[in-house]
């Protein structure tokens, strides 16, 4: 009797003996997903805030015990989150016994590539739905003295301009040849297709883009805007005595204030004593010459506090203080250094702007050159008698100089050889540099997208270039000329052009243009976005961390650059990380 009525019992809950057995595998499977749920939140967790994994002793024993030893972020990670999680801890006990807790390096290597993978899957499918994309690639050597190479894509979809980053690449070589097999590998391993290649950005050449161009026939090699700026300005510097020097005095001033904390409290309180707020002085940048502004005007701003307290620090009973100062209280009490810092701010001042403006990612190729042609028109007004006895009278008025003093023949030598040939140089160095990339596809893609007539033989170009039609897309542009999209500011870049046809529909209705415009928004300028990512990887692989393997730091760079996507991939794939981990090693069992 008492069978049978558990038999009926079963029988109205719809269950069986063979059923309760198999629903306890379900429920280990379960809870084995979640624990290792709770494992990659905790690990991508440290590689999205940049913050070191391993640590000094990593004691996986009693992981819910609390540790005088650190243990690491990650594991000290998992003892945080046991706090909240009462299961955690009998099921670190039980995984512990299997000799399967999933937090060796091999494992965090593993989950941080699939996470990672996953990253690149969601930016490529993007890449391949826009059709075109360029490539931006640059290289540095990092704190092992491994030469990386960051790799970047750029590319249009849905009205919006986007520059990503997909990974490091280790190089023996920067030769041409090497780095052309390293980024048609890279190219083929994330599945997209090599003559959808519409451009190439890269700070040096290198024989890359001729090599390139044999299986991206559409690829246009575009030499990096800001690397040319930062040539011709390094030119112009670097050949002109006066402004050498004033370059050297400021990196010396910067030096001695701030290579003592003796020196640099006295220079503090004396800014501090100010009504007006003072600029921290600054050094040199040693790769941006147009960053050197701020160091400038640091100085130019400050000639009074810092004359008071070089002249404070002269009277120090140390010979070497009392020496430097005295030498560089000579020095920027100089004529010639006020005056070169005058010059210097000229020049340095516009060109800071367009740097600025260069490293924006949604600047184009022809908005870049326009750009740099306005600063060049703009240096090129000031080189006349009025501008340089402007400059003078200034250079005179901080340096305190006596206005009788009879120094004509200084006058003539400063306007000469200081004020009209920097002007010279850097201009001379902007045109015949930034004229390097005036090719005719360009020229033809930028007339089209901007000029509200475009001629017919640029129209032609492109058509042949690109295989469009070159009716439609004559017909296409003069109907655009008839719409209305708003304020004209909208269409000041070939970025906000797409944008603004994708926002009004057009690029369901003016397929062709929105095509053209998309092609030349795609065409990076500027390979800023690569180097923005050596910013990172000095972040990711520091002394403390220089043995960091190649496939370790490219994962937890492209979770930490790209978080955006990173986020989405946790939110959205997190089965898939789990099933795609389960699927390996024989671990079907613990997972489905």
């Amino acid at each position: 009797m008492t069978k049978w009525l558990q038999f009926k019992a079963m029988e109205r809950k719809n269950s069986s003996v063979l059923q309760q057995l198999s629903s306890a595998p379900r429920e280990q499977v379960t809870i084995n997903r979640k624990y290792l749920q709770v494992i990659i939140e905790c690990l991508i967790f440290t590689a999205m805030q940049n913050i070191a994994v391993r640590g000094h002793e990593e004691s996986r024993k009693d992981i819910w015990e609390v540790s005088d030893i650190n243990r690491g972020n990650f594991l000290e990670l998992l003892h945080l989150r046991y706090k909240d999680l009462p299961w955690l801890q009998s099921k670190l006990q039980a995984q512990l016994q299997l000799h399967a807790q999933w937090t060796s390096p091999s494992i965090q290597n593993e989950l941080l590539a699939i996470v990672s993978d996953l990253v690149l899957e969601r930016i490529t499918t993007e890449v391949r739905k826009s059709g075109y994309f360029g490539i931006i690639m640059d290289e540095t050597s990092d704190i092992s003295r491994t030469e990386e190479v960051s790799l970047c894509l750029r590319y249009v979809i849905n009205g919006e301009t986007k520059e990503t980053f997909v990974g490091f690449f280790a190089t023996a070589s920067t030769e041409g040849e090497v780095l052309y097999e390293l980024a048609k590998t890279a190219i083929n391993k994330l599945d997209l297709r090599l003559e959808n290649i519409i451009a190439e950005c890269f700070g040096i050449r290198k024989g890359l883009a001729k090599r390139m161009k044999e299986c991206s026939p559409l690829g246009i090699y575009v030499h990096c805007y800001d690397h040319l700026l930062n040539l011709a300005l390094q030119d112009t510097m670097t050949e002109n005595e006066t402004l050498r020097n004033t370059l050297g005095t400021i990196q010396s001033l910067y030096n001695f204030l701030h290579g003592s904390t003796k020196r640099h409290a006295l220079f503090k309180d004396i800014e501090i004593h100010e009504e007006d707020i003072a600029l921290t002085l600054k050094s040199l940048s040693t790769t941006r010459w147009s960053c050197r502004w701020a160091a400038v005007r640091a100085v130019l701003e400050q000639v009074p506090r810092i004359m008071e307290a070089l002249v404070t620090l002269s009277k120090d009973r140390d010979p070497k203080t009392y020496s430097e100062s005295n030498s560089l209280l000579h020095s920027i009490c100089d004529f010639e250094f006020v005056y070169g810092l005058m010059v210097l701010k000229l020049i340095l001042s516009n060109t800071d702007n367009l740097s600025r403006y260069l490293q924006g990612q949604q600047m184009d190729v022809i908005t870049a050159k326009k750009t740099a042609d306005a600063v060049v028109k703009t240096l090129s007004n000031c080189r006349n008698e009025e501008s340089f006895t402007l400059m003078w009278s200034h250079a005179d008025i901080i340096a305190q100089k006596n206005q009788n003093r009879n120094r004509g023949y200084a006058i003539y030598l400063q306007r000469c050889q200081v004020y009209y040939t920097s002007i010279d140089k850097v201009v001379s160095e902007l045109q015949s540099r930034f004229e390097g990339n005036d090719q005719e596809v360009l020229c033809a893609l930028g007339e089209i997208v901007f000029s509200r007539s475009p001629s017919i033989n640029n129209i032609q170009t492109v058509s042949n270039f690109y295989g469009v039609d070159s009716e439609m897309l004559s017909s296409e542009k003069s109907s655009f000329e008839n719409y209305d999209c708003g304020d004209p500011c909208q269409r000041k870049n070939a970025a906000m052009m797409v944008k603004t046809m994708h926002q009004n529909g057009l690029h369901d209705i003016l397929p062709v243009l929105y095509k053209v415009a998309s092609i030349l928004a795609t065409i990076p300028a500027t390979s800023c976005s690569a180097e923005r990512s050596f910013s990172a990887h000095r972040r990711i692989k520091t002394f403390l961390r220089s043995t960091m393997g190649q496939d370790r730091l490219s994962s937890i760079a492209v979770i930490n650059i790209e978080r955006e996507y990173a986020n989405k991939t946790m939110q959205n794939d997190m089965h898939r990380i789990i099933d795609i981990f389960g699927r390996r090693s024989n671990r079907s069992s613990y997972f489905f």
